[in-house]
């Protein structure tokens, strides 16, 4: 009766034990199966974020090429019209061509500033040294479009300009607003007790004769505001190749015969415009051509970075940075929120942690890549990437 008491309660263990180790079993299927299918939903998730924010950006890109288009397209526009004023004048004066003036010159550049929402565009002929002289005469005696085209209507005035090509005599100008000690070795360099340099400032002279060519400031729009007291249009004749990024980029469109982009700074200052120096910008410069492809004349339009990132996302759109990067070693970033923009500053902004979402565009390739292909760039023009991250998930 013991013996048959004790195998009733080992077979109770046994099946117990059995149905101890069937249930873990099952448990441990359990989260086996539940693992599998977080981690299978969390790959899913994950791949759908992916495709929705490669989706984004890639829409983005195409915004981004639509407002690059129009910049160039309207410059585009200017060049074709100065080039049939440029044939015209061929055939009615001995002057050498690009030495022009434009009419209604508030509508024409002012159409294209629109277009391109441009702080300034300008026109620049381009003035061989031996004609320097010629050309003092003629923007003397052309003059008169500053008074015609003020905002407020004509002017009863004659506007006084400088009757030559010319340039600063140091580069107090071209470092406006930096210091010193991150350009030259200062040790000979004297300030007063304010830090002001006691060197003066830069004065204006006549450009150099070694030059080959000159690119002076002519027409231009918002058109230079005059005092009927004091009708003096400063910038006027002032040579932009004394600038060094320029005359880079000059140098490189006359090999290239190609429009290219600038680097990031206040390029509206260049041109006396001094309304936006925490606007982010860049600029376009832009050949005019005569006959047989030759360069007569340039001109630049000066635009927000903020322009090109314009764009009609829905509320719903994913929160973005974008990076802009170049091989002239700048760096800016800035916030995508719906169709709204927001330049950060010049530096990195993502969240590292979200480096693996990473998409890497090239920024008006359509101009670029034809551009590098046939010459050599380090040094001459700026290339630009662009570099997508979420800052949300």
């Amino acid at each position: 009766m013991a013996s048959s008491t004790k195998l009733s309660r080992r077979g109770g263990n046994t099946a117990c034990t059995c149905k101890i180790i069937f249930v873990s079993v099952l448990v441990v299927l359990a989260m086996i199966v539940a693992i599998g299918f977080t981690t299978r939903y969390m790959a899913l998730k994950e791949k759908a974020l992916n495709d929705k924010f490669s989706a984004q950006v890639s829409e983005m890109v195409l915004f981004i090429d639509t407002n690059v288009d129009v910049a160039f397209d309207s410059l585009n526009s200017l060049s074709v019209l100065t080039t049939s004023l440029v044939k015209q004048n061929a055939e009615e004066t001995d002057y050498p061509p690009g030495f022009i003036t434009i009419p209604d010159v508030s509508q024409a550049l002012g159409e294209a500033k629109n277009a391109s929402n441009a702080l300034v565009i300008a026109y620049m002929p381009k003035v061989l040294s031996e004609h320097s002289e010629l050309w003092g005469k003629y923007s003397s005696i052309h003059s008169s479009w500053i008074a015609e085209e003020q905002v407020g209507g004509p002017m009863n005035v004659t506007p006084e300009i400088m009757d030559y090509v010319w340039e600063f005599t140091d580069y107090d100008w071209e470092y406006s607003g930096r210091e010193y000690d991150d350009i030259f070795d200062d040790d000979n360099l004297e300030y007063d007790d304010d830090g002001n340099s006691l060197h003066g400032p830069s004065a204006q002279v006549p450009a150099p004769r070694s030059d080959e060519f000159y690119t002076p400031v002519w027409q231009l729009y918002p058109v230079p505001v005059l005092d009927e007291k004091d009708p003096f249009a400063p910038v006027i004749n002032y040579n932009l190749r004394d600038r060094i990024v320029p005359l880079n980029a000059v140098g490189y469109i006359e090999l290239s015969k190609q429009p290219v982009l600038l680097d990031v700074c206040d390029q509206a200052d260049w041109f006396l415009v001094k309304e936006h120096p925490d606007i982010l910008q860049t600029a376009i410069i832009f050949p005019v051509f005569g006959e047989f492809s030759e360069i007569v004349g340039y001109y630049t339009a000066v635009i927000p970075w903020e322009e090109f990132f314009k764009n009609s996302r829905g509320p719903d759109s994913m929160d973005m940075i974008i990076v802009m990067r170049n091989n002239c070693g700048e760096v800016f970033s800035m916030e995508l929120k719906g169709d709204t923009v927001t330049i950060l500053g010049e530096y990195d902004a993502h969240d590292r942690k979200f480096d693996k979402y990473e998409r890497v565009s090239s920024f008006a390739h359509q101009y670029n890549d034809a551009l590098v292909s046939k010459l050599p760039h380090e040094g001459e023009i700026c290339l630009y990437n662009l570099h997508f991250y979420p800052s949300e998930k």
